[in-house]
């Protein structure tokens, strides 16, 4: 069928359906409708880096999506997103058509704070990035036509950056930086992927909950005429009404949601239909908005193929979790790992290599992660190369557990018990007084039950809440992974928040640090491979406590090297690191969580059998503790992305070495000028003069030194190319920059729009370019603002301790708080031209309102509104500022 088709069938199913059988589908258990031959559907699932089976079913496995990232192959990812297409499809079939076919991904939150615990989920910093490698992801996942293989859904909608508070509180997110950064890394996914489904975030931004903003309708589904459906994160519309109490009842929620855009509820099917029935007895919804909601889910159906026959339909199983497959995980995983610092790369295959660490034998699996058909650690990836000469030393400790009475922890019948006996556990140390415990013997993790007991559970660690966690702050008192203090009483019983907590020593029988320090002497090479265990200190629900790695592997790193020999640092990680005394270490490999092939990737570029290609796709910061809260979304204020980092970087964005250098020969443009409209040719002439081929990533800025005092990036990325060069001889490569690049968001005038002065071109090999050329941006002149435009207080220029939020009206405002100011620039106003100002305080507050050198101040209190009448004819800096905290509702200036 040709899209016309599907929409005349889509239009014909609408027309035949009840009102209850409508509100059957705004849940994600969607009900079938038998006599229209529409079946039972369940809408969800995960596929941030392979279609998530979490039990059963083996899938593909490939890095995380911050590993896909770092690849910076838009190309690669179409193929990765292939792959997850196909196995949806295949799992689709094989439900009798009931579900996963729309998954929830990719995850596109801006990265812009590398202490998020999500990290590992999204695509870095940089909404130019993360566009061009999500809308490669979204074609792959999608395929092209009027049929699509399976929808994508990008998600969070928007400005998710941090887990604490994510369910009852909101950010503040002003226009510019909305426009420029957060809402910039969504529109690719929309505009060119064509993505049929969004999640909405289950943050506020500027007071609202994000199912419930006006973006959703007016920019999603209006400026990028989305056509799909929009859901609710899970559990959002209870979390609304009970977490973030926007609203009191559930009907006046789902109401509210919908008509700002969202069609489909991630709840409970009785709670979402009796929420709905209820909004509509009541009129806070119409049967048309229910219609309307309806009608882009039935679209998508349709486009899947469950109306008529798809071109999809057909699919080989065999290639589920097969070989193939299996090929391009390894390819991503070589691609994603980036060369931090070389010394030593590529080893002597003779040389004698000591493997140690706490990753270099494991390969721990993320929440978003599914069942791989196999794999292969970093130990198990140089034993592969057939080098017999490597050897490996358990890192962790492992010893017994000793009561002040004389008993001992000990294992019987699968439960933690006391007595005269002892096991022989190993102990984890992941940081942050966070451990992980397992029987020596069985290799088995103890988990804390639901009696409040201990029993040995499985050989991996995974769940949504992590019950093999045990917290202590000095290895003799501890408590169960949500706080409660582990007892051990008379009888001989192991149990938590049943009396205050005993005291248990860990005798220590095995000291894999001290053995990998000794064994390091006899070695010719020490491979640490250090990180994150990316289910703690780290996820969802919970934000990093430091950006250190463990005091444990640091204490492992610094008695290796004690001993003088050479060491080669492996990290493995969710996220960036801050690495303090360890940047010395002269040769550094940085990889990403995830995929089926780790092991295999990091041995082949040790030893040299593939150059590493990988560039970060975040800025990697020296200090921790000069970065701003993260709460604080404005980078343009705070600093951070390398857009506006000035200092503190350790590594900057887009860097990574390889086996080789490059020469960055020439950039030139045959343009001097630069218009609205126009797109501009980059010309680059890189050169190899090493006599082996060499892949780099070439990256393109842009710096924009606008005719006015608007804060601006340093550099913007505008371009990219992964090329290969080879030995001897040059390449010449043209990039095109759309006039797009150049563009910025004016509050003045609510709309984008393309500046004039000067833009600065830089290319290099990452964000710390090497060569430039100089344009003349001839776009518009910021002139003045007429009194009569400032209308909504939000759209200022620059500001000092504020808020935007919602008042107990659900009215949109400014907050200044005490001390608070927010400015306007060049506001143009004519003698005797009066504002009149809407506001609220909450006790006797001095409102200052200023023209220039005009002040004119007034006490306030409660609701009321005040009038300021110009006091010349000009154009000033308006401002307003207040003593306490203030709620500015409107200004309307005339």
């Amino acid at each position: 069928m040709t899209e016309e088709q599907l929409e005349e069938l889509v239009t014909s199913l609408i027309n035949q359906l009840t009102l209850a059988e409508k509100i059957g589908f705004l849940s994600t258990k969607q009900s079938g409708v038998s006599r229209l031959q529409i079946g039972d559907y369940e809408v969800g699932g995960e596929a941030a880096h392979g279609v998530v089976v979490r039990e059963g079913t083996p899938t593909t496995s490939f890095s995380i999506p911050l590993g896909l990232s770092q690849t910076w192959n838009p190309e690669l990812l179409k193929e990765v997103g292939n792959v997850i297409g196909t196995e949806a499809r295949i799992l689709y079939n094989q439900s009798g058509k009931r579900s996963w076919l729309t998954l929830w991904a990719p995850t596109i939150d801006m990265e812009r704070d590398p202490r998020w615990g999500r990290n590992e989920e999204a695509y870095g910093e940089d909404p130019y990035l993360t566009g061009r490698l999500s809308v490669g992801l979204i074609k792959g996942m999608q395929g092209e036509g009027p049929y699509v293989k399976m929808v994508a859904a990008p998600k969070h909608f928007f400005g998710n950056n941090n887990e604490i508070g994510r369910e009852d509180q909101s950010n503040t997110i002003h226009p510019r930086i909305k426009h420029e950064y957060y809402l910039k890394a969504f529109k690719p996914a929309f505009v060119e992927g064509r993505a049929q489904s969004m999640m909405t975030a289950y943050n506020g931004v500027n007071g609202i909950p994000c199912m419930q903003i006006e973006e959703i309708n007016d920019i999603v589904k209006g400026a990028w005429q989305m056509d799909g459906f929009v859901v609710s994160d899970g559990g959002a519309l209870t979390l609304n009404v009970e977490a973030y109490k926007y609203h009191g009842r559930f009907a006046e929620a789902l109401a509210d949601s919908l008509k700002h855009g969202v069609d489909c509820f991630v709840d409970e099917k009785e709670l979402v239909e009796e929420a709905a029935w209820l909004a509509y007895r009541q009129g806070l919804i119409s049967e048309e908005d229910v219609t309307e909601a309806v009608r882009r889910i039935l679209r998508v159906r349709a486009r899947m193929g469950q109306f008529s026959p798809s071109p999809y339909d057909q699919v080989d199983e065999t290639l589920l979790a097969g070989q193939t497959h299996g090929e391009l995980s390894q390819q991503v995983a070589l691609e994603q790992v980036v060369l931090l610092k070389n010394q030593h790369l590529p080893l002597n295959s003779q040389a004698r290599i000591l493997v140690t660490g706490p990753l270099a034998n494991r390969l721990p699996r993320d929440w978003y992660g599914g069942i791989s058909p196999y794999g292969k650690t970093i130990y198990q990836g140089l034993r592969d190369e057939g080098l017999e000469q490597v050897l490996l030393v358990d890192s962790d400790s492992q010893g017994y557990f000793k009561l002040a009475d004389g008993r001992y922890l000990s294992i019987k019948n699968g439960q933690l018990i006391a007595s005269e006996d002892k096991s022989l556990f190993t102990l984890e140390r992941w940081g942050a007084g966070s451990y992980l415990i397992k029987d020596s013997d069985s290799s088995r993790y103890l988990r804390y039950t639901d009696n409040a007991s201990f029993n040995l559970h499985q050989s991996e660690v995974y769940d949504w809440f992590i019950k093999e966690k045990w917290l202590s702050q000095d290895e003799i008192t501890w408590q169960t992974w949500d706080g409660q203090e582990i007892t051990v009483l008379a009888d001989g019983q192991v149990v938590a928040g049943k009396g205050p907590g005993t005291e248990l020593i860990f005798e220590c029988h095995y000291q894999g640090i001290q053995e990998a320090a000794a064994i390091s002497e006899t070695v010719d090479q020490t491979i640490i491979v250090v990180g994150n265990h990316p289910l703690i200190n780290g996820k969802e629900q919970e934000d990093r406590p430091s950006m250190a790695l463990p005091e444990y592997q640091q204490e492992l790193i610094r008695q290796v090297m004690k001993k003088g020999g050479e060491v080669l640092l492996v990290i493995v990680g969710s996220y960036p690191f801050e690495l303090g005394e360890l940047a010395n270490i002269p040769t550094i490999i940085f990889s990403a969580h995830g995929g089926q092939e780790l092991g295999s990737a990091i041995s082949q570029i040790i030893y040299g059998r593939v150059a590493p290609t990988g560039k970060l796709s975040q800025t990697w910061y020296q200090e921790e503790g000069l970065l701003p809260e993260i709460s604080e979304y404005d980078i343009s204020r705070t600093g951070m992305t390398y857009q506006y980092a000035q200092s503190n970087v350790l590594y900057p964005f887009g860097y990574g070495l390889t086996f080789g250098e490059l020469g960055l020969k020439s950039l030139s443009s045959d343009q001097e000028r630069w218009q609205e409209g126009e797109a501009i040719d980059i010309e680059l002439v890189l050169e190899n003069t090493a006599g082996h081929p060499i892949t780099e990533t070439v990256q393109l800025y842009l710096k924009v030194e606008g005719e006015d005092k608007l804060r601006r990036p340093l550099k913007s990325l505008v371009g990219f190319r992964k090329v290969t060069v080879a030995p001897y001889s040059e390449l010449k490569i043209r990039l095109v920059v759309e006039a797009e690049a150049a563009h910025y968001w004016d509050v003045a005038w609510n709309r984008w729009v393309f500046p004039s002065g000067k833009g600065i071109i830089s290319a290099g090999f990452s964000s710390e370019t090497v060569r430039e050329t100089t344009l003349s941006l001839e776009g518009r002149i910021r002139q003045g603002r007429p009194l009569s435009s400032l209308r909504d207080p939000a759209n200022f220029d620059e500001y000092h301790q504020i808020a935007l939020t919602v008042n107990k009206f659900k009215e949109k405002g400014v907050l200044l708080e005490a001390g608070g100011r927010v400015e306007y620039f060049a506001v143009e106003a004519v003698k005797g031209d009066e504002m009149m100002i809407e506001l609220e305080a909450v006790e006797l507050t001095e409102l200052v309102v200023s023209w220039g050198q005009h002040r004119q101040s007034q006490q306030v209190s409660g609701p009321s509104s005040i009038i300021w009448q110009a006091p010349m004819t000009g154009k000033e800096t308006f401002s307003l500022t207040s003593n306490q905290p203030v709620f500015i509702k409107t200004m309307k200036g005339g």
